[in-house]
């Protein structure tokens, strides 16, 4: 079966954009935005697609995981990831490695 993500493959995954300061609490991501001043409190979910795609994962991968860890159908988590990844980087915490 083909991968339904259409999440654009990043060579090596993504890192946190510079001024973002990223602590894991208690099992979820909490990023700190200095340039904006706004704190991001990632859920149980965005906080596996962050790790995940931070380590290098591709968005295969991250689906993968996704499907794998929760009950969600693979193209419920593909169409997932790509908008929590979408997300993370219009509000500018993520950037392309």
């Amino acid at each position: 079966m083909q991968d339904a993500s259409p999440v654009p493959a990043a060579a090596g995954g993504f890192l946190a954009a510079p001024g973002v300061t990223v602590r894991d609490l208690d099992g979820e991501i909490v990023a700190l935005d200095a340039r904006s001043n706004r704190i991001h409190q990632l859920n149980e979910v965005a906080s596996l697609i962050w790790r995940l795609a931070t380590a290098g994962g591709t968005p295969q991968a991250i689906v993968d995981a996704v499907v794998a860890g929760h009950e969600v159908e693979r193209e419920v988590a593909a169409r997932d990831v790509d908008e929590a990844l979408g997300r993370m980087r219009s509000l500018g915490l993520l950037v392309a490695r």
